[in-house]
């Protein structure tokens, strides 16, 4: 017939719709607590979103009217040597550090617990900030 689109076989369709979802996928937004270690008294509310597709992950959040971005590597040797970036959004992003602080007492802690907060530093440049895990 003229004029009509060539189609697709089925099989060709359904591989083509598959396969565009298998490598990302979003964690549901969350609410919990944030905060700028510089100023630890001043706890806000705020909404994590996160998700991941082959090869990394992602974190954002806002606290007042500053958003902050985390991408972490999923692909590495070991967790030790995973790269972290983290910037106010996507085309900012310097390479971070991640640690982990106590809620309880604010101080820094070797591993991650839950109900703790997670910390993320920029290596050379000045973005810091943390929210409850």
């Amino acid at each position: 017939t003229t004029g009509s689109l060539p189609t697709l076989p089925i099989s060709i369709t359904l591989f083509i719709a598959l396969s565009s979802n298998a490598w990302s996928y979003d964690n549901p937004q969350i609410k919990s607590k944030c905060f700028v270690p510089e100023k630890p008294n001043q706890i806000h509310s705020c909404i994590i979103s996160s998700g991941g597709g082959a090869g990394g992950m992602y974190t954002s959040f806002q606290i007042g009217k500053q958003n902050y971005h985390v991408e972490e590597s999923t692909m590495c040797e070991n967790e030790d040597r995973c790269k972290v970036s983290f910037g106010s959004d996507v085309t900012n992003m310097l390479d971070a550090k991640i640690y982990y602080r106590s809620l309880k007492t604010n101080k820094v802690m070797n591993e991650p617990k839950k109900n703790n907060w997670v910390c993320y530093k920029q290596l050379n440049g000045n973005l810091h900030a943390c929210y409850l895990l």
